[in-house]
């Protein structure tokens, strides 16, 4: 018992700014376990701690006061050995939060972390939603035996999720490289490359579709790859200030009539098959 005592005293007879790093790093290894299913709000965390724990060090570093022994001295600054590098520090840590507000990677990397996604201007080479689905999706306990159900399935997935205005399951459908690309006449309209391209396009179109299903004209499998022919048929709202969605109505307001078919061409990877192109607008 008297160990125990004399532990605990010695203990508290640490100076305050060990206890205080004890209590700091004690603080960001729990946020690290608390928030470990979230990388980026346990780094942005510890980030903003240990710099306004630091700061708040320095403050007392450059600014703490004393009575001086002297008599009729006043007061005097308790550590003016250190009070110099303190105020450096201070600066150096003030510029350093300036330059992580302006620089457009932390931006993002704090917007991922509150959002969970990048911003549209994100420069920070974080991975994209069709990018983190490729790396984790693994083949279902129960999977789809044959090819040409997969492929089908997938098919109606799509359109179910763009009822559902769920891009999380678009992104999943879709390689990192997978290209869309709108055919009007004979000439290319629009094309969008990538996931972040991809998703926006179909942020945009979510508004639109009341109903919508692709039917399957052919589908041909060889090995790993494979192509599809549909034609659409669904309704959606147009908006009078959306020239984007009055083009899907080039024959008849608010109708989808399946007049144009789209072209589809899947790889396999892992078992599990996915869109790397989509063309729609054909004759």
């Amino acid at each position: 018992m008297n160990n125990q005592r004399d532990w605990i005293e010695y203990i508290l007879k640490w100076p305050s700014w060990i206890k205080g790093s004890i209590g700091l790093v004690t603080l960001i290894i729990g946020f690290v376990i608390l928030f470990r299913n979230n990388l980026y709000l346990s780094i942005t965390i510890s980030i903003a701690v240990t710099l306004l724990t630091v700061f708040c060090y320095t403050i007392y570093l450059a600014f703490s006061k004393k009575e001086s022994t002297i008599l009729g001295a006043g007061r005097v600054y308790r550590f003016p050995r250190y009070r110099n590098i303190a105020l450096i520090v201070m600066a150096i840590i003030l510029v350093l939060v300036v330059i992580l507000l302006a620089n457009s990677s932390s931006q993002a990397f704090v917007f991922v972390t509150f959002v969970g996604t990048p911003t549209p201007n994100n420069k920070l080479n974080l991975p994209s939603p069709c990018e983190i689905s490729l790396q984790l999706s693994v083949p279902s306990a129960t999977p789809i035996p044959d090819d040409k159900l997969q492929i089908e399935s997938l098919i109606r997935n799509e359109a179910q999720a763009v009822l559902d205005r769920d891009i999380s399951k678009i992104m999943t459908l879709f390689r990192s490289d997978s290209v869309i690309q709108g055919i009007k006449g004979d000439t290319l309209a629009d094309e969008w490359k990538g996931c972040s391209s991809i998703s926006n396009h179909y942020q945009v179109i979510f508004e639109y579709f009341v109903s919508l299903e692709h039917k399957i004209i052919t589908l041909d499998i060889d090995g790993d790859s494979a192509t599809a022919t549909t034609f659409t048929e669904g309704d959606y709202y147009v908006s009078s200030n959306s020239m984007e969605s009055k083009a899907w109505a080039s024959y008849e307001p608010h109708l989808v009539h399946g007049t144009t078919t789209e072209k589809w061409r899947f790889v396999k990877d892992a078992g599990i098959w996915r869109v790397i192109t989509f063309i729609y607008g054909l004759p």
